[in-house]
């Protein structure tokens, strides 16, 4: 039996490739082929401003750039993408960013950085019907100015540590400042950035397919010719894997899953494997009685058995380690014994669930009954809820159990219709501003549909943000995650092993731990 994986013994960012000699690094790179891979549910939205899910990225990302970009090679340094340099004001206040020349838009339009301050604007805005879910990422942004085509500046109102990082979000994809003076909402309906790859085709529930942008600003990218993103159910993603119809899965598969796809492809195939910064969480209505009770959102978060829940459910899905909201080894995530003093989180499990009775009858609801909203796919998501309603009977609560498709789950999620939902993070990096602002109060972050308001919690988050010593920062961001634990409006489950699988043919993809950067594929080629 597998022992629940140590936060503490592992290392801020360790990727395991097996399947493909030493050798491949040296070859060489060849031009033309067209990269066929699986995305397991179509995207909600065609606008990256909007998008909050991998089965948005994982189609759109290749068609964009962005300001910066997660450094693959030197993970979780950052490079420049539409940036060829930046500088950052000794008070902490102007970020300026030097652009790249001779960059196009796949309309042939040039871009500059009137470009980059309307997208910024849009994002910091919106405009009446435009969606902006990442808005809380910039909020420190007071002004963006164009000084000249090649040049942006930002104003902040105040410092903040991981503004850079939010530069790189993949949920900030440049547009045209053309095309949003006619048309504000126009992403949603065109997908035109100055990314490696043109937009072609999209047949819900069927295909996304690109062709190469031959006017790429990086010389001689990308080597594809073109992809086609199919999409399918996690059943048909991992059939289609191990007979060879798709050449990649990018998101993640299970352990049993890789196995069948290892015994049927052979030296065929090829796996990159790290802890991803994905996470499930149930997060909890507090707008709604009786979850506006602490004593019942704590005891539903204590009846979860995480440590010997994470040893079965590791072997059917990509389950594999218990943590809190930070992804285990980076610098400010909490310790297993930081983490096991905390509601949920005790290794003492007949006890957690005595103590949850209790609250639960204290709180008037001994025989509690509500509704789960889940959705699809099924790895990891039916998993997960089917385990915390397993979890909750224990304790004598009643759970309707409802499953919805992607676009049905981020309506209820982002609208607040729902008691209990199954809840997702994989954010694109380790910094706590990412990790951490979704869990600020309802009332200003339009990420937190959970109505919960703790004006202690928006003070330690500010805090930590505009710390620039690391083991300051660390210590505040620690007590800011633990007082939102205490809380249990959001309440981590169990974090996700990240299993790339690739077709051996397949080179040049690096991975991160995130699965949301999905990156533009630029680099990636075929051997054959």
């Amino acid at each position: 039996m597998r022992k629940a994986s140590s936060a503490a013994a592992i290392c801020a960012f360790a990727a395991v490739a097996w399947g493909a000699g030493p050798a491949a690094a040296q070859e060489t790179p060849k031009r033309g082929g067209t990269l066929t891979y699986g995305v397991a549910g179509d995207p909600h939205t065609m606008d990256c401003h909007a998008g909050n899910s991998f089965a948005v990225f994982h189609y759109l990302s290749p068609h964009y750039s962005t300001l910066l970009r997660p450094d693959k090679v030197k993970y979780p340094a950052l490079e420049g993408d539409l940036a060829e340099s930046w500088t950052i004001s000794d008070d902490k206040l102007t970020y300026t960013f030097k652009l790249r020349p001779n960059v196009k838009f796949h309309d042939g339009s040039a871009f500059s950085s009137e470009d980059v301050k309307a997208t910024y604007e849009r994002i910091l805005d919106p405009p009446e019907g435009v969606v902006s879910a990442w808005r809380s990422f910039y909020l420190d942004v007071a002004s963006v100015e164009a000084p000249d085509p090649q040049t942006v500046v930002f104003k902040l109102r105040k410092p903040n540590a991981g503004m850079l990082e939010s530069f790189a979000s993949p949920y900030s994809c440049i547009y045209s400042a053309a095309q949003i003076r006619k048309d504000p909402r126009y992403p949603e309906k065109t997908v035109m950035g100055t990314g490696p790859f043109k937009f072609v085709e999209y047949v819900p529930g069927s295909r996304w397919i690109a062709t190469r942008f031959d006017d790429y600003f990086r010389p001689g990218l990308p080597y594809l010719d073109g992809y086609r993103a199919l999409s399918l159910s996690s059943t048909a993603l991992v059939n289609a894997l191990a007979g060879g119809q798709i050449d990649a899965e990018f998101r993640g598969i299970t352990p049993a899953d890789l196995e069948r796809v290892k015994a049927s492809r052979g030296d065929r195939m090829t796996f990159q494997e790290t802890v991803g910064t994905g996470i499930l969480l149930f997060a909890i209505n507090t707008k709604q009685k009786p979850f506006d009770d602490v004593r019942v959102r704590k005891a539903l978060t204590l009846a979860i058995d995480r440590w010997n829940g994470v040893v079965p459910l590791s072997k059917i899905t990509s389950f594999k380690y218990v943590s809190g909201f930070q992804r285990p080894g980076a610098a400010t995530a909490l310790s297993d014994t930081e983490l096991e003093a905390l509601p949920g989180f005790g290794r003492d499990i007949k006890a957690a669930r005595a103590e949850a009775k209790k609250l639960l009858a204290e709180a008037g609801v001994p025989n509690l009954k509500f509704e789960l909203v889940n959705r699809g796919p099924a790895n990891p998501y039916s998993s997960f809820g089917l385990y915390l309603i397993d979890q909750w009977r224990q304790i004598g609560v009643t759970v309707q159990n409802t499953v919805v498709d992607t676009a049905g789950w981020v309506q209820r999620r982002n609208s607040g219709n729902y008691q209990v939902i199954v809840d997702a993070t994989a954010d694109p990096s380790d910094d706590p501003n990412m990790t951490l602002v979704r869990y600020t109060s309802s009332d200003k972050q339009p990420a937190n549909p959970t109505g919960f308001i703790d004006r202690e919690i928006d003070t330690l988050f500010d805090a930590q943000s505009g710390e620039f010593d690391p083991a300051k920062r660390a210590a505040i961001t620690k007590r800011l995650e633990s007082k939102i634990i205490e809380q249990a409006f959001a309440n981590p489950g169990f974090r996700l092993q990240r299993v790339v699988s690739l077709a051996t043919k397949v080179k040049g993809y690096r991975m991160i731990p995130s699965h949301i950067s999905f990156g533009d594929l630029g680099e990636v080629w075929l051997s054959e």
